[in-house]
């Protein structure tokens, strides 16, 4: 990974970089799961708490 310390200014480098975290290490794979996992848990204290209607619109937007 030290094309990205590097700070590439092509994007070619960028995109084999990118392309190396989503198809070797699964990096973005494991960020989602882990970010899925959070916000559910989330969701889940906030109704068990009584609910807060703003929260809750931002964790949808959140989700998008």
């Amino acid at each position: 990974m030290d094309i990205l310390r590097n700070r590439p200014k092509t994007p070619t480098l960028k995109h084999q970089a990118i392309a190396y975290l989503r198809d070797t290490t699964h990096s973005f794979d494991y960020t989602l799961s882990v970010m899925r996992y959070l916000g559910k848990q989330v969701r889940e204290k906030t109704t068990k708490l009584g609910g807060n209607p703003i929260q809750e619109m931002l964790l949808e937007k959140l989700h998008r």
